[in-house]
């Protein structure tokens, strides 16, 4: 009786795995690792992660931090440089914190910036920000991956933007 049992269940159990696995491929959520992005992609907001956690590069942590060694040297989510009055929204130290077609703009001076829209009518790639181009005086959506900057306004202090990166 147990080995008419144990027969009857084997194509059953082959068929719940049968079943089941794709399923389970369809539902898994992401790996944290691939979604790690550099700073030349755009972060999903829900992915940005609040200050004191680790991070390996600035799009991992939520606009007003930055990726910063802390005391021990591991890399974490920093508060940006606290400025009184407070700025109307917070800074930003990549273009990959801030959402929709928005940019990351540098202040003179400052390693940090505010998250700018693109300026329209557009007169260069500049105008429109590292996620879109300018075409005919409008503002159009580019393909990813985005590069890093497309003019030295995404850059902090002291980098110049060439071929995409901040260097």
């Amino acid at each position: 009786m147990l080995r008419r049992f144990a027969t009857l269940m084997k194509p059953l159990a082959a068929l719940v795995l049968f079943c089941a696995a794709p399923a389970a491929c369809l539902m898994r959520s992401p790996d944290p690792q691939e979604s790690v992005e550099e700073d030349t992609d755009q972060a999903s907001s829900e992915l940005l992660l609040p200050a004191g956690s680790p991070c390996s590069s600035n799009c991992q942590c939520e606009l007003g931090t930055a990726c910063k060694a802390n005391e021990s040297g591991q890399k974490v989510c920093s508060k940006i440089n606290n400025v009184s009055p407070p700025p109307p929204s917070p800074f930003c130290v990549a273009s990959c914190q801030c959402t929709g077609s928005k940019s990351c703009v540098f202040f003179s001076e400052r390693d940090y910036g505010s998250c700018e829209a693109p300026t329209e009518p557009c007169s260069s790639n500049c105008d429109c920000g590292v996620s879109r181009i300018c075409s005919n005086g409008v503002c159009g959506t580019a393909f990813k991956p985005y590069p890093q900057c497309v003019c030295d306004k995404h850059c902090p202090t002291g980098k110049s933007c060439i071929s995409g990166a901040c260097k």
